[in-house]
């Protein structure tokens, strides 16, 4: 769900841009009301900051029922200018992308105060924009529609109603500056993602098949009758729209009219498989680069990715394609396109290998909502390489946010600077400590690390919790760690029994010597 909030309070405004800046927003969304709920959060998740490739739009709305679909919120308000034979005219400029890595966030998660809580905030379009009334048949240019109110002699034609943001800061902007121009970060529409009931699962860095695309088509949101048409839900279906990715004709016709959302969607219709996209796919897919579509750049990465071999003489010219194709992806504000791209950078058979530049694109990927990304540049700021400087409190940064996206790895080295210290950070033992626990509830691999941590810092309760998750998944270390803490009584119940029962289990399944050692007693 992807809502327009151009026609919003500025109370509401003002709060999301707020709750933004401090932490993960979650909302109540009923399609005519948006509320804000600053005192519900998810811990410690965040939202970084991207230019974009600038876009500018201008719409036209003349008749109520365009006016009702598009502006639920203030259709009432607006609709008196309509009714009196104006048109609504409505510009905007799309110049940056605040987004976060979480991509799922359960009900059971939240803190705080959550009543009537529907949706998080997953991303935020900023920029500019403006809402006036116009003469209805006159459309007009963005920066004249920006002008509207401005001067007496237009007063009577044209009335700004609602603006905030300048287009000249905007056109300031450009893709992958890392923090919005001052008068360009007004909200202008938001990617909603519903509450759930259901906590989502832990993720690797990595994971995914590379045979085939794993792109979805667009949907449209548009009420029945309706079509989406340059940034609106319209009923005039002549004009170019985004086609239904079921209706493969109609994304074939939307595609030659010049509508690249269709042109992608079209070009998804003939598979995801190496041979569908680039014996068929591939000129939609160009079509659909070009109109902007980052998704559609990414995929042509992807399949030329498939073609590459550095044992061929084209291997560095191609290699370039690729990098260029998964850069403009990124450019648009995919943050996958900005992995691919460092990954490339960052390739030893690259000729024209540049750590650096790596480190940038990873450093924009994780702006981009990129878990990947985040622990790719985290290790490099951590570790100072690639002539970037060393910098453990950025590195814990990042990992943070991959962290809050449930990545366990992250988690288990940001715990690790944290217990530690790393690179003159400020030693926080229990909080390493209890991270860790989180990486071990995320990943087994990280329980016997997290049950020393907890036992170092006198807490063999929290020792006990996280031995008994890695010996449940099977890390038969941990089995052997817990069945000291029943022998000795710490933290749990003294039980001989169930201690002889865990030394057997990791001797005989694991050959670990203390284990079997401890058996025999």
């Amino acid at each position: 769900m992807e809502p327009l909030i151009v026609d919003v309070d500025q109370d509401t405004r003002t709060n999301l841009e707020a709750a933004m800046q401090e932490s993960l927003v979650v909302v109540s969304y009923d399609c005519r009301k948006l509320k804000v709920l600053p005192a519900c959060t998810l811990p410690d998740a965040s939202y970084g900051y991207r230019g974009i490739s600038l876009k500018e739009q201008v719409k036209q709305i003349e008749e109520m029922d365009d006016l009702a679909v598009n502006f639920p919120v203030s259709a009432a308000k607006l609709g008196a200018e309509v009714k009196s034979g104006r048109s609504i005219d409505l510009a905007l400029y799309r110049a940056g992308l605040r987004k976060t890595t979480v991509g799922t966030v359960a009900r059971s998660e939240l803190q705080g105060s959550c009543e009537g809580a529907t949706h998080f905030v997953h991303s935020a379009t900023v920029g500019a924009f403006t809402i006036a009334s116009g003469s209805s048949g006159k459309a007009s240019a963005a920066a004249e529609v920006f002008s509207y109110g401005g001067h007496t002699s237009s007063e009577s034609e044209h009335k700004s109603l609602n603006r905030d943001g300048s287009p000249v800061a905007c056109k300031k902007s450009q893709p992958g500056f890392p923090s919005p121009i001052g008068q360009c970060q007004a909200p202008i529409s938001l990617l909603l993602i519903p509450v759930s009931d259901t906590p989502g699962a832990a993720k690797k860095r990595g994971e995914g098949d590379d045979s085939e695309l794993t792109a979805e088509p667009i949907a449209t949101q548009c009420l029945p009758g309706y079509v989406f048409s340059d940034g609106l839900c319209t009923v005039e279906e002549a004009a170019p729209h985004v086609c239904s990715p079921s209706a493969i004709a109609d994304c074939e016709a939307q595609c030659k009219a010049g509508n690249a959302e269709s042109c992608y969607n079209y070009a998804l219709s003939f598979g995801k498989s190496q041979d569908a996209v680039l014996k068929q796919g591939m000129p939609q897919y160009k079509k659909a680069c070009e109109g902007g579509v980052a998704d559609a750049c990414f995929a042509l990465g992807v399949a030329l990715e498939w073609e590459l071999d550095d044992e061929k003489p084209n291997y560095a010219s191609l290699l370039a394609v690729v990098i260029d194709q998964h850069q403009r992806a990124c450019n648009a504000g995919l943050g996958e396109g900005c992995d691919h791209a460092a990954t490339y950078y960052d390739g030893k058979t690259n000729p024209a290998r540049d750590e650096r530049k790596a480190f940038e694109a990873w450093k924009a990927g994780c702006d981009l909502g990129d878990g990947d990304s985040c622990i790719m540049a985290a290790d490099i700021q951590l570790h100072g390489k690639g002539g970037v400087s060393r910098d453990a409190a950025a590195a814990a940064s990042l990992l943070q946010r991959s962290c809050s996206a449930k990545y366990a790895d992250a988690c288990g080295d940001l715990a690790n600077i944290l217990f530690k210290g790393e690179g003159g950070t400020k030693k926080a033992p229990l909080a390493g400590a209890k991270l860790m626990v989180h990486a071990c509830s995320l990943d087994s691999g990280w329980c016997a690390t997290a049950g020393d941590m907890s036992k170092s810092v006198g807490d063999s309760g929290l020792a006990a919790k996280a031995w008994q998750t890695g010996c449940d998944e099977e890390d038969y270390e941990s089995c052997r760690k817990l069945g000291q803490l029943y022998a000795a009584g710490e933290g749990v119940s003294k039980d001989a029994t169930k201690a002889k029962t865990l030394f057997e289990l990791a001797c005989a399944k694991d050959e670990d010597e203390e284990a079997c050692r401890l058996a025999k007693r």
